[in-house]
């Protein structure tokens, strides 16, 4: 009986630093792991805190892999926010260049068109065709 008594209050014990650590109390992880070394305790209270304790080990991992990838994704994100910002104001140079080129198009189109519906422009084109065609 005593030797169930001594299981009960190592399952007990166990239990306890599992729920103080599942809280949040992780300066309890040296306890369970020293359970695991701790030969006066029954080989299935042992065996259950190594398997806990590897538990407790590969969600650290996990959260160092997660918190890494945060860091990760929260950079990438600033420089695609960064990206983003230079695009648009590469986007809104582009822009007011070609309103310019458009404006200097017609500017020119409408210079053109005053020098060619002119009776002396129409005068020296008929007299420009005459000398290319006039025999040599």
């Amino acid at each position: 009986m005593a030797e169930q008594d001594s299981e009960t209050e190592a399952l007990d014990q166990l239990r306890t630093l599992c729920e103080a650590i599942s809280g949040g109390r992780y300066e309890d992880v040296d306890v369970l792991l020293a359970m695991t070394g701790d030969s006066a305790l029954p080989d299935t209270v042992r065996r259950l805190a190594e398997a806990f304790g590897m538990m407790i080990v590969r969600v650290e991992a996990r959260e160092l892999h997660l918190e890494e990838t945060l860091a990760a994704l929260k950079e990438a994100q600033a420089l695609l926010e960064k990206d983003n910002r230079n695009l648009a104001a590469s986007n809104e140079a582009l822009s007011a260049e070609v309103h310019r080129l458009r404006i200097d198009i017609s500017q020119r189109d409408r210079a053109v068109a005053e020098i060619v519906d002119t009776d002396q422009f129409r005068a020296v084109q008929a007299m420009a065709k005459r000398l290319r065609d006039r025999p040599l």
